[in-house]
């Protein structure tokens, strides 16, 4: 009768050191993509922070100096700290209002910059000035009542270029 040698064949050493391998593999792409995921999560966070920051801050300002203050100017941009903006010279947010080229308040422009849609896919539009109607024509500068504000930033994250829309209404008290 033959012994069997107590020990390991270098087959079995193989596949071991094969079924390690692959286990261990798997475990760094696990901690990769958590890695990943947790950088992402962080910036969406430092965005809407930023967001909520300028809000905040435009809150600060009476109703009627919001969009004189920030539609134009330097105001309306800006930087976010662990934010890398998408290009060079430009900055990382930006307020819009529903304003044209000429920086007029046109109640026409409201509903496409909030992108409020209604069932059909119409575009609803804010009454700013609160008369009743929603009209094409005039300025709402002087007299609006209501006033959308988008703030946008645009970065290069760990997941490739990125966006964050944050939407608000300021109401005239």
């Amino acid at each position: 009768m033959r012994r069997r040698d107590s020990g390991v064949s270098l087959i079995e050493l193989i596949v071991a050191i094969g079924i390690m391998a692959v286990a261990l593999f798997g475990m760094i792409s696990v901690i990769s993509f958590t890695t990943r995921s947790n950088m992402a999560t962080r910036e969406n966070m430092l965005a809407m922070r930023a967001a909520e920051k300028q809000i905040e801050e435009m809150g600060t300002s009476t109703f009627a100096q919001i969009f004189s203050t920030y539609s134009t100017g330097t105001l309306n941009t800006f930087d976010v700290t662990g934010l890398v903006p998408t290009a060079a010279g430009v900055k990382v947010g930006k307020i819009k209002f529903a304003s044209d080229v000429s920086n007029q308040l046109l109640e026409t422009l409201s509903g496409a910059l909030m992108n409020n849609v209604d069932s059909a896919g119409t575009i609803v539009n804010f009454d700013l000035d609160g008369n009743g109607t929603i009209d094409s024509t005039g300025n709402k500068a002087a007299v609006y009542r209501i006033l959308p504000v988008v703030i946008e930033l645009n970065w290069k994250g760990v997941q490739g270029t990125r966006q964050l829309s944050y939407k608000h209404i300021f109401l005239s008290k």
